[in-house]
């Protein structure tokens, strides 16, 4: 999916916490764009509100003009502040719409293990893939049905199903990518009661 045009503002590569704390009052977040057909790495800054939260993942691709020719930007990286999460910087992969790119793309579950009704609870422990093809041929998401995942079983990247003209650029097709562990049920421990001591009242003589 092809996100809304995008939108952006070139900038100085040194910058203070001045400037940084008056572009998050605009909500302008700092950004780079490269890409081999790019002739250096450009520093810009780009409206978080234009990207929108729901597309604001790995693998968004957004049209966007680069000296007068039509580029695809992908998001290949986003940081975020520690103690807030607040995005501070975002990196975008440049490239033609038919160029051939390598790209990593989320991956999400679709519909509900068998496994679920034995006790089980559904886990997506990778949370994308890498794969190699035409730009135009990228998804947004690559879905999984896990709808024939057992209890105890996983799903492996062996059994992803890859979009025609795509091909899948990973280093070994037996990591799971989806399991079906049983769910556990914890206890909270329960805190001991404070000791009291009690005081013998002093006696009142007469």
């Amino acid at each position: 999916m092809v996100h809304e045009r995008l939108v952006f503002t070139t900038r100085e590569k040194a910058v203070n916490k001045t400037a940084i704390a008056n572009w998050k009052k605009q909500g302008q977040v700092m950004a780079a764009v490269y890409g081999k057909s790019l002739a250096k790495t450009l520093d810009v800054l780009v409206n978080i509100r234009q990207i929108g939260a729901h597309a604001l993942h790995k693998g968004s691709v957004f049209p966007a003009t680069i000296d007068n020719t039509e580029y695809r930007l992908t998001i290949e990286e986003i940081q975020r502040d520690l103690r807030t999460s607040a995005v501070t910087h975002i990196s975008f992969h440049a490239a033609k719409t038919d160029e051939t790119v390598c790209l990593d793309v989320m991956l999400k579950i679709d519909g509900h293990a068998v496994g679920e009704k034995a006790g089980g609870v559904t886990l997506l422990i990778c949370d994308s893939v890498s794969v190699e093809g035409k730009l135009d041929a990228v998804p947004e998401y690559i879905s999984i049905n896990v709808e024939n995942l057992e209890l105890n079983g996983k799903i492996t990247l062996a059994d992803v199903k890859i979009p025609a003209g795509l091909k899948l650029k990973e280093k070994s097709l037996d990591k799971a990518v989806v399991v079906c562990h049983p769910a556990r049920a914890y206890t909270a421990p329960v805190e001991a009661a404070p000791m009291v001591t009690v005081t013998p009242a002093a006696q009142t003589t007469t």
